[in-house]
């Protein structure tokens, strides 16, 4: 029950992320506001529905894998926040009664922690979809359809980084001033989903060749110490 409560939550997350980010000025900035302090609730349900995994973080041995889920969570964490004040700050009618005042400043922090934060969450999202690729890939192998996985894997990867590309959402991230041209909503979608694919599946290659490695690494030492033979009494 508590799985399909997560992965409700991620889902609206993402939907609710998605949404916000094809904001245009003259859409309602209220109803902009409303899912906004919604996405940040839901990011804290989520922490919350995760509290296990910070009472572990003490615990165990730290490889590459753990740093990398531990890393992109928390800089998740701390763009979420900065994206938070940032929306206060120029949230207008919003929140009249907030002190913070609408500056410059404060639209830059939110344009740029938006960006990178829907970046890092495809990244965080990735981490978590090692399962189902590989269970993909493992479905193909070994049969006949497993070159048009792979072909259909390396088209959607680099599809989804040409759509990167044209998007605006890299201007964003360096705080280029944008192009005032909107693809529509239905392109704009579907060029943000296409982005997302890309970023999970780059998440699943790093997981698959960090894990090869581990393993080469763990049978060489393990050949190492049978050709060491017995420790000396």
């Amino acid at each position: 029950m508590k799985r399909r409560v997560k992965l409700a939550v991620d889902i609206a997350m993402y939907l609710i992320f998605l949404y916000l980010m094809s904001y245009r000025a003259g859409r309602g900035l209220w109803l902009h506001g409303v899912l906004g302090c919604t996405l940040f609730a839901l990011f804290i349900l989520h922490h919350l529905l995760n509290l296990r995994w910070y009472r572990g973080l003490k615990k165990g041995k730290y490889g590459f894998l753990r740093m990398q889920f531990v890393l992109i969570d928390f800089v998740f964490l701390a763009d979420m926040l900065v994206m938070a004040v940032s929306s206060v700050m120029m949230s207008g009618d919003v929140f009249r009664f907030s002190p913070l005042i609408t500056t410059q400043t404060g639209r830059s922090l939110h344009i740029l922690s938006t960006a990178w934060g829907f970046v890092i969450m495809i990244l965080h999202l990735g981490l978590h979809l090692y399962a189902p690729f590989e269970g993909l890939r493992k479905k193909a192998a070994g049969t006949v359809f497993v070159y048009s996985y792979y072909l259909i894997f390396v088209l959607v990867l680099v599809f989804g980084l040409w759509c990167f590309v044209k998007s605006s959402l890299w201007q964003g991230m360096l705080l280029i001033p944008k192009s005032a041209a909107f693809p529509g909503l239905l392109l704009f979608y579907l060029q943000y989903l296409m982005i997302t694919l890309p970023g999970c599946q780059m998440m699943y290659l790093l997981r698959k060749v960090s894990g090869r490695r581990r393993s080469k690494d763990k049978k060489k030492r393990t050949e190492g110490d049978v050709d060491a033979g017995p420790a000396p009494k």
